[in-house]
């Protein structure tokens, strides 16, 4: 139950909460997604409603990681951060702490370079459509967004060290 609950957090964070963040810059430009995206406050929110929005996110984030694999990992691996070439033939002994360092480092790191994108739409959006943000709410938002490029380079960093170190590069043997 545990492994499950940890597991289903991870992909929550990795691609509910920045597709959610995407709908909300849409919900901008959009009148459904608006319409989805807002609870009048005289009626009660619906579990059809909430699924709705919840089911949006989701697809909504598998998009915005697609987009991160093409843009933010070349990225990443431009400043030096290189991936293993695994040797998966000791996934099955190595399977349990694999499955962890997925859950623990790459989940997050994920969501941070996910969040990066989503958040740049998000303020391009708002910007768009509600004119340009002073320049104290511009710092503020570019330094989370080095913050999140910094701590999304950090997790991958992590998850390829330790899956290095468990399966070992291929022709090689693990530590």
């Amino acid at each position: 139950m545990h492994d499950s609950l940890e597991r289903n957090f991870g992909l929550v964070v990795a691609y509910v909460v920045p597709g959610f963040v995407c709908l909300a810059g849409a919900s901008r430009y959009s009148e459904p997604v608006a319409t989805w995206m807002s609870v009048d406050p005289t009626s009660s929110p619906t579990v059809g409603g909430f699924l709705y929005v919840v089911v949006a996110s989701l697809a909504a984030g598998l998009v915005v990681n697609a987009f991160r694999w093409v843009m933010l990992d070349s990225l990443l691996h431009l400043t030096g951060l290189v991936p293993p070439r695994l040797n998966f033939a000791h996934l099955q002994r190595h399977l349990e702490a694999f499955q962890l360092a997925v859950d623990h480092n790459y989940r997050y790191y994920q969501f941070y370079g996910c969040m990066v994108l989503a958040s740049a739409f998000y303020s391009l959006a708002d910007q768009w459509s509600h004119g340009m943000w002073s320049p104290c709410t511009l710092c503020g938002w570019t330094v989370v967004e080095l913050i999140l490029l910094a701590t999304s380079r950090d997790c991958l960093r992590r998850y390829y060290e330790r899956t290095g170190q468990m399966l070992g590069q291929v022709g090689g043997v693990p530590d």
